[in-house]
């Protein structure tokens, strides 16, 4: 190569690309072709999946147990009403009613009677609770499926 003409990086002489970068782009091509039906044949039971792929939650049950992850908050979420959720802590007989509220990027808060957020649940399936302990908020995962929660007197009533 003469002075003037810069080395060009990726192809040899004659334009063509180098031997080893089409091995390597053909390897990623196939190693993308062998994993897309595993990716596709996981469960799309998981609420990350059902975030992403924007599936109906139609198999969940309607109660799950969440806790944070010191173990200090433990409660059980039933989402079997339409626009209302229920909500008992561990260790209380106290049922919250949660008013569903839509909030930005599609995620979804829980409002108690007062206004006061205790839920925040994201679009890709993420569970925030808020407590007099945890104001800003502190992640709660998913601990396996509950019974549902009886709703309290004054629903049961009307």
């Amino acid at each position: 190569m003469s002075a003037e003409t810069p080395p060009q990086s990726g192809s040899s002489q004659s334009g063509a690309p180098h031997f080893g970068a089409r091995v390597a782009g053909a390897f990623a091509a196939t190693l993308a072709l062998a994993v897309a039906p595993s990716a596709l044949a996981q469960s799309k039971d998981s609420p990350l999946a059902q975030g992403l792929l924007d599936l109906p939650a139609n198999d969940r049950p309607a109660a799950e147990r969440y806790q944070t992850p010191d173990g200090r908050v433990r409660f059980v979420l039933d989402r079997s009403g339409a626009r209302l959720a229920l909500v008992r802590f561990e260790g209380s007989d106290e049922v919250h009613v949660l008013r569903s509220v839509p909030g930005p990027r599609g995620d979804e808060f829980f409002k108690t009677d007062t206004g006061d957020v205790l839920l925040r649940v994201t679009a890709l399936g993420s569970v925030i609770v808020y407590t007099d302990a945890a104001r800003t908020g502190a992640p709660a995962a998913l601990a396996g499926s509950a019974g549902p929660v009886p709703p309290p007197p004054s629903l049961a009533q009307a």
